[in-house]
């Protein structure tokens, strides 16, 4: 069996010869970065254009929905038991459509929380408190050594980023 040659691939980036061209490479990176940004600052004007003219198009539409569904639903109120077979369904259909009834889940609501919490622990109701225990990995990274010796911790290293940082150029 023939053995075969193993190669590592050639990357097809342009790598820097010298300090110069390096700093002319960076250069290039900064331009190419404020391109792309220009780019994407133009199109989002052009989208908050485009959507101002959509809303300032569709406001009167929006009204006429509004008032036709105001009164849709007060015509509904007003013959709810004729339309949902007194209370036997939730929903009406109509040759052009349904509405329906939906209630909505309870929800609670919370005002003054730590007094809510003093008064639930004085009337022993502790059931409608939760606490919660986590770990605290800033205390585990201030004392490495200690927190590693636990079973299923393990303390990585910080590691290191490449950043490029070209010099910005304001242009007024």
């Amino acid at each position: 069996m023939a053995t075969t040659k193993t190669t590592a691939k050639r990357s097809n980036v342009p790598v820097p010869g010298t300090l110069g061209e390096a700093s002319e490479q960076l250069a290039q990176i900064g331009e190419l970065r404020r391109d792309i940004e220009a780019r994407k600052r133009a199109a989002d004007d052009q989208v908050a254009e485009i959507t101002r003219h959509i809303d300032d198009a569709l406001s009167e539409t929006k009204q006429q929905l509004a008032g036709l569904e105001e009164g849709l639903k007060a015509f509904c109120e007003q013959n709810r038991a004729a339309l949902t077979d007194n209370g036997r369904s939730k929903t009406a259909k109509f040759a052009t459509g349904r509405v329906q009834w939906r209630a909505r889940p309870p929800k609670v609501s919370i005002r003054g929380m730590k007094d809510v919490i003093a008064r639930i622990r004085a009337l022993g109701m502790t059931e409608f408190l939760r606490e919660r225990i986590e770990i605290n990995k800033d205390a585990m990274l201030e004392v490495p050594e200690k927190a590693s010796a636990i079973e299923g911790v393990s303390i990585g290293s910080a590691g290191e980023d490449f950043v490029i940082e070209p010099l910005e150029v304001n242009a007024a």
